[in-house]
């Protein structure tokens, strides 16, 4: 008895699953051909949009215009798009290390950090080498989402 419900679950859940991936593909074409049309506007008033000496042409009311039309409408689909995309993430782990000295420790760290920005740092271990080296054991995590 047990079972057979889990099973009408599991169904119910595939057929969400099936009906938010089907709004998405709706929702996605339908970013895709307005982002088509505002390339379209974007280009086809170039010269307009550009003219004029400094940044005035980039206050331009042809590209307030173009602003006006999509900005809203492309903002919100997006948004749309956040919601309905349901996606649990892949947690990720790296431990990465790195040989410095005390004086130096604060510059390499965040130097080697900042070559990472998609990663967050857990835990940073350090620990005494010989004479003034110090070996730096970072921990750091990333969340991953499939496609």
């Amino acid at each position: 008895m047990r079972r057979e419900s889990s099973d009408v679950e599991a169904r119910r859940e595939d057929e969400e699953r099936n009906r938010r991936r089907e709004a998405l593909d709706v929702l996605l074409e339908a970013r895709d051909r307005l982002l088509a049309q505002m390339t379209d506007d974007v280009l086809s008033n170039r010269d307009t949009i550009l003219d004029g000496s400094g940044t005035e042409g980039l206050f331009r009311f042809d590209l307030e215009e173009i602003e006006d039309r999509y900005s809203a409408r492309l903002n919100a689909l997006n948004s749309l798009l956040e919601n309905l995309e349901y996606r649990n993430p892949r947690i990720r782990h790296r431990i990465e290390t790195l040989t410095t000295t005390s004086r130096a420790l604060k510059k390499d760290v965040s130097a080697f950090l900042g070559k990472l920005d998609q990663w967050d740092l857990v835990d940073i271990d350090v620990s005494k080498l010989e004479g003034e080296e110090m070996l730096v054991v970072l921990a750091l995590t990333a969340d991953e989402y499939p496609e």
